[in-house]
């Protein structure tokens, strides 16, 4: 995950997740999990979760060296500060009901 700024409005933050075209031609198992992800996402609305904002197979990223890198897919979506709930599952490992319940609302 990226942190980015909208295009629409400079002062909103983004998240932006970026996959390389290498990563999906691995196995057709990789390609059709960002495809589920994205189908499950779009119909995802509660305000409880994660809106996504935007999705594409044309990204690019220009490094600071000048280089650029093409054909990324990637996923924007609102931007939540405290990290990623998966990591923070990796770290605390089996946390509970009454956590999980404090983590869901």
């Amino acid at each position: 995950m990226y942190l980015g700024r909208s295009l629409q409005n400079v002062n909103s933050l983004v998240a932006i997740k970026i996959m390389r075209d290498e990563f999906l031609q691995r196995d057709q198992n990789s390609l059709r999990a960002v495809e589920n992800e994205i189908t499950i996402l779009k119909n995802m609305k509660h305000q409880g979760i994660v809106q996504m904002l935007d999705y594409g197979d044309n990204g690019q990223v220009l490094k600071p060296s000048g280089r650029v890198i093409p054909s990324l897919i990637y996923i924007v979506m609102e931007y939540v500060e405290g990290g990623l709930l998966f990591d923070l599952c990796q770290l605390m490992q089996a946390m509970g009901e009454d956590s999980g319940r404090f983590f869901a609302h």
